[in-house]
């Protein structure tokens, strides 16, 4: 797997971690790593994606079967895959993360669209 500044290599396997708490609400869900402060807020993309991490299928796979399925760009499907990795990745949601057994230490995301797990704790800015 390359560097996650450059994103999520297409021959890596993800697969999402067994201990996991996850509360679906509706299409969307609220999963919580043990070792994270807080839960990560998956919307309805995200969800699909944490739905078909499953250590079977590759990022190109996954990318592929987007594409294949929704009709919409390989370019488009390959970018929202991205950043629905790197929200399970930093959310701490993914078993084979890299640097998951170093979970303190964030990692380095450039030009990939994450959800930030904090989101939650304070009011909107007006």
């Amino acid at each position: 797997m390359t560097a996650l500044d450059s994103g999520f290599d297409a021959a890596f396997v993800p697969q999402v971690r067994d201990d996991l708490l996850v509360a679906a609400i509706g299409n969307e869900a609220m999963a919580w790593a043990p070792s994270a402060p807080v839960p990560t807020m998956l919307d309805q993309v995200n969800y699909i994606v944490f739905q078909l991490v499953d250590g079977d299928g590759s990022v190109g796979d996954l990318v592929a079967d987007v594409h294949e399925v929704i009709g919409i760009p390989e370019s488009m499907a390959e970018a929202r895959i991205q950043a629905a990795l790197a929200t399970l990745h930093m959310g701490g949601l993914l078993a084979n993360s890299p640097g998951a057994a170093d979970e303190t230490k964030p990692p380095t995301l450039t030009g990939v669209d994450v959800v930030d797990p904090n989101f939650l704790l304070g009011p909107p800015n007006n």
